[in-house]
């Protein structure tokens, strides 16, 4: 009887943890159109409010600053009052932004929504490293992280040319009222899914006290590694962002007189390899490397040497696809920037796995939030008065050098990356 028993709570656990897994992956499906809809519609935003680049970069840099801001006290929700709860609350903050982005008729209720929109996204991707760190063994994590993020950039990708395609088919104040539909659905489906903890742990007791998991983690942010590791991921993840999620598809409609939709594609091209390039990573991390350092390294050179094809793109008839081989194979390396999480959690106890690599993934929340206004300012430094639909046109020279910024970052992210010392594998 006992046996058959075990069986049955084995069988439960199984389906229960893939279920945890679907749910974060169709909210974090959510978060990522929010983080890239901007850049997307750069251009009708700066002309439905008149806006400069500093203005369009403060409204997509609001996400981003909320989002590493608030990463701490998601982690600190995530180990105490458990993700099923904090992600419910995150899914109504999401939709309820995405309407008064909607909504708004002038910029100061479009930050508002943005405001909401970061309040509600900041939680997400902790709360389903918190849920894998409970549910699956931890030299999974790397590979179930990839998993979560190929699911999420599926929004990534649907937040260029179809995001795009959308707006020009209904507008953009339209496709963010069914954006805000769509996330309720999927805010109930994850209080329907999500479990906290396995049965067996949930027979055991409830979860850590505060005090307990505030003192766990504030023995594992005196670690040197999980600092060494938040600014290897911030130099990656503040150049990714600032070409993908805000100026790309202005650099190439611009620079190179590419239609909105065809920049929107090749940005959807860049967001396919990054979420294909997670889990690969992954793979090769906990499999072959079996370890975090090596593959961080190695990705993060090419990610560093594809940004060539950003300062001088392919030309030629085969320039297009050149182009969008360049955009997937680097964004496919920069994928790798996830090991950094990896390397917070096989340092840190089970119960500070939240504020551990939360701490880590904030530092590139906040580095691309401030990486989008210097990127926006330097564009303005370098404007000449040209405008093109009612919006600021920049040339190539002023993209370039705001460019040159981000490949500054990814060297100081590769030299944080090779100091880097792990723990033997246990």
């Amino acid at each position: 009887m006992n046996a058959v028993r075990r069986e049955a709570a084995e069988g439960a656990r199984g389906w229960r943890r893939w279920a945890c897994m679907g749910a974060c992956g169709g909210l974090f499906l959510v978060v990522n159109i929010h983080r890239y809809a901007v850049g997307t519609l750069a251009g009708p935003l700066m002309a439905e409010f008149g806006a400069t680049a500093v203005e369009i970069g403060g409204l997509a840099s609001l996400y981003f600053y909320l989002y590493g801001f608030l990463q701490v006290p998601a982690g600190i929700l995530a180990d105490t009052w458990g993700p099923r709860r904090t992600l419910l609350l995150s899914g109504v903050c999401l939709a309820a932004g995405a309407g008064l982005f909607a909504w708004a008729r002038a910029l100061p209720a479009a930050y508002a929504g943005r405001i909401l929109v970061g309040l509600g996204a900041a939680a997400v991707f902790v709360n389903a490293m918190r849920l894998i760190a409970t549910w699956f063994d931890p030299w999974q994590f790397a590979t179930l992280v990839g998993l979560i993020n190929l699911a999420g950039t599926g929004g990534g990708f649907l937040a260029g040319a179809p995001l795009a395609a959308a707006a020009d088919a209904v507008g953009w104040r339209g496709a963010f009222w069914g954006l805000g539909a769509f996330t309720l659905l999927a805010s109930a489906a994850s209080w329907a899914a999500v479990r906290d903890r396995p049965p067996a742990a949930e027979a055991a007791g409830g979860p850590p006290a505060v005090r307990a998991v505030l003192r766990a983690s504030w023995s594992a942010l005196h670690q040197r590694e999980i600092w060494k590791a938040l600014v290897a991921k911030t130099g990656m993840d503040s150049s990714n962002f600032s070409f993908f999620a805000l100026w790309g598809v202005p650099y190439l409609s611009q620079a190179y007189a590419m239609p909105r939709a065809t920049a929107s594609r090749f940005i959807s091209v860049g967001v396919v390899g990054f979420a294909l390039g997670a889990p690969c990573m992954g793979l090769l991390s906990d499999r072959v490397f079996r370890g975090r350092r090596t593959p961080l390294l190695l990705a993060g050179s090419v990610y560093l040497l594809f940004w060539a094809a950003i300062f001088f793109p392919p030309g030629g008839p085969r320039g297009p696809l050149l182009f969008g081989a360049a955009a997937f194979g680097m964004s496919f390396a920069a994928s790798s920037l996830l090991l950094t999480l990896s390397v917070a959690r096989d340092i840190t106890p089970p119960e500070a796995a939240g504020v551990a690599t939360a701490t880590v993934n904030a530092g590139g929340f906040i580095g691309a939030a401030v990486f989008q206004i210097i990127t926006s300012a330097i564009l303005d430094f370098f404007w000449e008065g040209g405008m093109v639909g009612g919006a600021r046109a920049y040339p190539p020279h002023a993209f370039r050098a705001a460019f040159a910024v981000c490949v500054g970052a990814i060297a100081i992210s590769l030299l944080a990356a090779w100091s880097l010392r792990e723990p033997a594998r246990r």
